[in-house]
Order: structure tokens, then C-alpha cells, then sequence
């Protein structure tokens, strides 16, 4: 990323830990998201309401 010219968001140059560090951040939030697609929620239905006023 050095060679080409990409700096962190600060606008340092990367050094090895930092991209394990964003790397592993990104996994984190893959299985998260994983986790979240396949979990079951069940289906609840309850009253539903709208209320609304005309003012003049």
C-alpha cells in the first residue's frame, strides 16, 4: 500500500500491524453479519395505529 500511494486515514504510511489490525477488524465484522443473516427471529404481529390531526 506504501508503493502505491495509499495512506491511512490519518495520512501515515501502513506498517504491517496496522493492516493485521484493519484485516482482523474486517473479519470481526463479516462474522457479525453472518451471524446476524441466519438468526432466527420469530414473527410477531401486534395492533398497528396511525394517528393524525389537522390543524388550521
Amino acid at each position: 500500500m506504501n508503493q502505491s500511494g495509499i495512506k491511512t486515514h490519518r495520512g501515515k504510511n501502513w506498517f504491517s500491524s496496522s493492516v493485521i489490525s484493519v484485516l482482523k477488524r474486517k473479519h470481526e465484522r463479516d462474522l457479525m453479519n453472518v451471524q446476524v443473516r441466519n438468526q432466527y427471529f420469530p414473527t410477531k404481529i401486534s395492533k398497528f395505529e396511525v394517528n393524525y390531526y389537522i390543524f388550521d
